[in-house]
């Protein structure tokens, strides 16, 4: 299971990268370190936020019925909104370095 979960959160990793730097040159047509800096932090954050708030706070802490196999014992994890607004707000400081690479990316395209 943990090197299935490295393999998948690299995976999920480059996909985020890779997507945002196509939203940034080939969407919005933008090639400025700034613009891959501000765009990237955005998306990254937008989909932390989504993370806490829909799938987080509402479909787990409020949901009985998810549960992932093998973790039965967690509930009050499951339940615990601080636990959760936590990863939020630590991804916010996070970002920062992947929307610095994808700033650069985007200024070497």
């Amino acid at each position: 299971m943990n090197a299935n979960a490295k393999r998948n959160k690299v995976i999920g990793l480059i996909g985020m990268i890779v997507l945002s730097i196509v939203i940034t040159c080939g969407v919005n047509k933008q090639y400025t370190f700034g613009a891959g800096f501000i765009q990237s932090y955005i998306f990254f954050n937008a989909f932390s936020l989504f993370d806490a708030l829909v799938i987080d706070s509402i479909w787990f802490c409020h949901g009985t019925w998810w549960v992932i196999p093998g973790t039965e014992d967690m509930t009050e994890a499951y339940h615990d909104y601080a636990f959760h607004w936590k990863w939020f707000f630590l991804s916010l400081v996070m970002s920062l370095p992947l929307a610095v690479i994808v700033g650069g990316i985007v200024a070497l395209i």
